[in-house]
């Protein structure tokens, strides 16, 4: 046992002796593990908030010119701005379509803060089946719902007021204040874990109302700031206009003639399980390039640790020398070698992992209201057990390696020369 603590004792006192290069060592394994981790993480909530509204909407329309990518970015995570606008009738005519179960109007143009303000109506908060406090019929256009997250980070709670801001994001070069229309909060849903949680909810008549009265107001604005009339105009949603509709329908097959229909002049339709489906190889590729690049970080990382610890066998060798003739054998040292090497691996890749699942942890509903999907901050990635995996492995190379090198030393005949 004293024989056990004084061969750890001698392991340390080396590390400690190479602080700096021991520390930048560590931190480059854990920083690169730590990227996969996250990435696995961001990618399975998006895909599992991307398939599980495809279940509930499988149908949107938009407006044209819009890419699919783009239409479930702004419509089912709020993360994105619309691209252009649709008439109200779309919105009719799909509801009363006998291949339709449900539709729903969305009319998003406001803010509060960095939180989107959806127009919408009670029947779309209540077909999200998330239990709330208050009341979520949006019966008068002063009526809003607050998501958790928004009633959470901005301390609202019911009968609390507050005034939307023009634009999609908060973004202070194309917003100016709607303060002549003044909100209540009469409800407020419950955490669900999904992109509502990130929104407020309002009346799209409200939508309506706001930017008929500012349509003036906006043209002000678009030519004081040099702005296009166009673009800035897509926000002004006023009486009869949406910026999408979300449908269900009884099954696929009439989705897919639906969004025939719909694949018109002025709309686009989106057969969201598709969309998902590219959105999902979207994120496998991100996943592939990141787990990529962290492995290239790793390799480096490894070259490092190797030429810094066959620098420190070269500057150590009196050190080491002096180990042999006090009776240590060459096995013995080189195994010390070996475990230097390997410590530093393993507390890269435990370093790693707590720090791509504990950041996550710490900031879950900023990178939640970021990415428009509730993250599991300890969800373990597809590619997270072989990057994991690689980098013991890549460190059991670089620490035999290292052990030949210091098993082949002739320390004492070198010691006896100099």
């Amino acid at each position: 046992m004293r024989k056990m603590n004084a061969f750890f004792t001698l392991v340390f006192a080396s590390l400690k002796g190479r602080f700096f290069a021991t520390t930048v060592s560590v931190f480059a394994v854990a920083v690169a593990l730590a990227v996969v981790a996250v990435t696995g993480i961001v990618s399975f909530a998006i895909a599992k908030q991307a398939f599980e509204s495809g279940r509930k909407y499988p149908l949107i329309v938009a407006a044209e010119g819009a890419s699919e990518t783009q239409i479930i970015l702004s419509t089912i995570f709020h993360i994105d701005k619309p691209r252009g606008k649709i008439p109200f009738e779309t919105y009719e005519t799909l509801k009363k379509d006998p291949r339709v179960t449900a539709a729903f109007p969305i009319a998003a143009a406001d803010s509060l803060g960095v939180f989107p303000i959806i127009g919408t109506n009670g029947d779309f908060l209540k077909d999200l089946g998330a239990t709330y406090r208050g009341d979520i019929a949006l019966a008068d256009s002063h009526d809003a719902v607050l998501g958790a997250t928004v009633a959470r980070q901005l301390l609202m709670n019911i009968g609390a007021e507050f005034t939307g801001t023009h634009g999609m994001g908060g973004s202070a070069d194309e917003a100016h204040e709607h303060g002549g229309h003044i909100y209540v909060v009469k409800g407020i849903l419950d955490p669900t874990g999904g992109p509502e949680d990130a929104a407020v909810y309002t009346s799209y008549k409200a939508v309506w109302a706001i930017h008929s009265v500012h349509e003036v107001h906006a043209v002000q604005h678009a030519d004081e700031h040099g702005e296009d009339h166009h673009d800035h105009d897509r926000y002004h949603l006023s009486d009869g206009m949406l910026t999408a509709v979300l449908a269900r329908t009884g099954n696929p097959v009439q989705v897919f003639e639906l969004q025939q229909e719909y694949s018109r002049p002025g709309l686009t339709a989106v057969n969201t399980a598709g969309a998902v489906r590219s959105f999902q190889k979207y994120f496998n590729t991100a996943g592939l390039v990141a787990t990529f690049f962290a492995g290239l970080t790793l390799l480096i990382a490894a070259a490092l640790i190797l030429a810094i610890t066959l620098m420190a066998l070269d500057a150590r060798r009196r050190e080491l020398a002096l180990l042999r003739i006090l009776g240590i054998g060459r096995g013995t040292i080189a195994l010390l070698i070996m475990l230097e090497t390997l410590i530093v691996t393993v507390a890269g890749v435990v370093i790693g992992f707590l720090l791509g699942h504990g950041v996550p942890t710490l900031f879950a509903a900023d990178i939640s209201r970021l990415v428009g999907a509730s993250i599991e901050p300890w969800h373990i990635g597809a590619n997270e057990p072989a990057a994991l995996i690689g980098a013991l492995l890549l460190g059991q190379l670089v620490a035999l390696i290292a052990m030949l090198r210091a098993y082949r030393m002739n320390l004492v005949e070198e010691s006896a020369k100099n």
